[in-house]
């Protein structure tokens, strides 16, 4: 059998070729190539061998390499679809639980968050903001007797009303079922916060119109004032 001529300069191109070809398992396919190719000759012919020994470790690696890139690829792919997805997913749970579905109003975290900044506002230059609980009265009797459309209407209508009566900065939130909020920051006083709830129940009990039908309902407000009644 022929001996290995380690230091031949075809074998020293041949393993630099089949390392180029970034695998391992090029290099072993093609020093596999030779070792048969010179058993079953009983000598090496080191053109041929080398011929086939660098399509197999170029064909080898190619595949290997392209194989590693598209997995890696489809990976990063895959990470970044996941990673949209749950941004996406995180910010429509922000959404929900920020706002109102029904009327579009700030919920009960938006209006802890603005209530929080306005105690903080107000311990910082010394002045009060008023805090309201706004109820509507006969919103069952008005889903008993029209139906849950019709009541969805009221109240998507009362919390326009609300609206029209605040400044820019203030809130009206929507707490759930027949109940609101009113966050009045730099309010001067009981005096004015009372002026303000009179306001708003002169507007909730202003006739509803709701399927040809003219309704009525009544309105209270119970009113808390930073600092006074912390």
């Amino acid at each position: 059998p022929a001996s290995w001529p380690r230091d031949a300069p075809d074998v020293r191109r041949l393993r630099l070729l089949a390392l180029a070809g970034g695998s391992v398992l090029a290099l072993l396919c093609a020093l596999a190539v030779c070792l048969l190719h010179a058993g079953h000759h009983g000598n090496l012919d080191w053109n041929a061998a080398l011929e086939m020994s660098l399509l197999s470790a170029g064909l080898t690696g190619t595949l290997a390499l392209g194989a590693y890139a598209i997995g890696l690829r489809n990976l990063f792919i895959r990470q970044k679809s996941l990673e949209d997805d749950l941004r996406r997913r995180d910010a429509a749970y922000r959404e929900q639980a920020s706002y109102d579905e029904l009327t579009g109003l700030p919920a009960r975290t938006l209006l802890t968050d603005r209530v929080r900044l306005a105690i903080a506002e107000g311990a910082r230059t010394d002045n009060q903001c008023a805090f309201m609980i706004v109820g509507m009265d006969h919103l069952k009797e008005v889903n008993d007797s029209l139906g849950h459309g019709a009541g969805d209407a009221l109240l998507c209508e009362a919390a326009v009303r609300l609206q029209l009566q605040m400044r820019p900065f203030d809130t009206v939130a929507r707490l759930g079922g027949d109940e609101f909020a009113v966050l009045l920051p730099g309010a001067r006083g009981l005096d004015n916060a009372g002026l303000v709830a009179h306001k708003l129940i002169d507007a909730l009990t202003a006739p509803y119109l709701l399927d040809g039908h003219e309704v009525i309902v009544s309105a209270c407000i119970g009113i808390a004032l930073y600092p006074d009644d912390a």
